[in-house]
């Protein structure tokens, strides 16, 4: 999402790779969650964690842009579509998504559960984008971002033909969204399930 953000923003940038024997080490002096991106400050030496930090950062370095709304309201939108699929991936998806790759098994009724309030909060976005191509209606924002990139191995591995019939706003506006050329060239072509990945039960 930051790589994108950047370019959509005109952000200045470089984007360093840590190697793997200078994890550990930037964990323990760097960032005490240990996690990527981290954004520094190169004269100051100042940094933040976090993405969704990391790209609002971005935005407002690059207010013209208008990724981060151009009015109070906007913003707050904006930010509630942000905050609320942090809230369903933590609390629901992170129960279960990690089975579908592989990770670990899980519980076959939590999963079911779980896959179902993914899936109505899924429908509350088809619903909430009927009849509009973005999240603010005709420009793109940073909660289109934040979400098409959220939303990027759901759909290539979960959300089925099947169910997809179920959210056509929602598809038609990420379809879209995975054609834009700056997204395209971060996360590559759209990939769509056909037949939804299944994980081990315990």
């Amino acid at each position: 999402m930051t790589k994108v953000v950047a370019d959509l923003t005109g952000f200045e940038h470089e984007f360093v790779k840590i190697a793997e024997d200078a994890k550990e080490e930037y964990k323990k002096d760097v960032y005490f969650a240990g996690t990527f991106p981290y954004l520094q400050d190169t004269e100051s030496g100042e940094g933040l964690g976090e993405s969704a930090a990391i790209a609002r950062f971005m935005c407002n370095s690059n207010p013209d842009s208008g990724l981060y709304g151009s009015t109070a309201y906007e913003t707050a939108q904006i930010d509630e579509v942000i905050d609320g699929a942090k809230y369903i991936w933590g609390v629901y998806v992170a129960t279960f998504f990690p089975a579908v790759l592989g990770y670990f098994p899980v519980n076959e009724q939590t999963f079911k559960d779980n896959s179902k309030k993914f899936k109505d909060y899924l429908k509350s976005l088809d619903e909430k984008l009927k009849d509009k191509e973005f999240i603010l209606g005709d420009k793109l924002s940073l909660a289109d971002v934040f979400l098409v990139v959220t939303l990027n191995l759901p759909f290539a591995l979960i959300v089925d033909a099947g169910f997809r019939k179920a959210i056509p706003n929602l598809t038609q506006y990420y379809t879209n969204l995975r054609a834009n050329e700056t997204i395209v060239k971060h996360l590559g072509k759209a990939r769509l399930a056909g037949k939804g990945f299944k994980p081990k039960f315990t």
